[in-house]
């Protein structure tokens, strides 16, 4: 074999191991929600308090967390993605925003939990306004 084909064919497992890399570990989705375990179960009105009162010590504790959240319900919309959006009451200036991940649920079959009491789970992303949480399924 010469040395040119020996480059070639290196060069090939090489590329063909990097591709194999990238597409196993950086584009790898997590696991849907249903399978995860929620770290802690809370109140919406709780939450949004704990991160109304000191956000850095909420986000030590939910940021990046799967919470099961309890609230009521006082608004849905579509995300500018498409998803479904489920907004929860709190006593506070802002809500709980649970942005729900891709389900069988529309805006017209979300509006059905208007005023009602709901439990969601899903990731806690923090404070932007609002409490964000995303990747969400109901529960309840």
């Amino acid at each position: 074999m010469t040395r040119r084909k020996k480059f070639i064919i290196a060069f090939l497992v090489v590329s063909a191991s990097a591709f194999a890399w990238v597409y196993f570990t950086m584009l790898q989705v997590g696991p849907a929600m249903h399978r995860r375990e929620a770290q802690e179960c809370i109140t919406a009105e709780n939450l949004y308090n704990l991160f109304d009162q000191d956000e850095a010590l909420a986000n030590q504790r939910f940021l990046n967390q799967i919470l099961e959240i309890e609230g009521v319900v006082i608004s849905v919309e579509i995300s500018d993605k498409g998803k479904p959006v489920v907004n929860l009451e709190t006593n506070g200036f802002g809500v709980v925003n649970c942005t729900l991940e891709d389900s069988d649920f529309n805006n017209e079959g979300l509006e059905a939990y208007l005023g009602q009491a709901i439990v969601l789970k899903g990731e806690c992303i923090g404070l932007l306004l609002d409490v964000l949480i995303i990747e969400a399924i109901v529960i309840e």
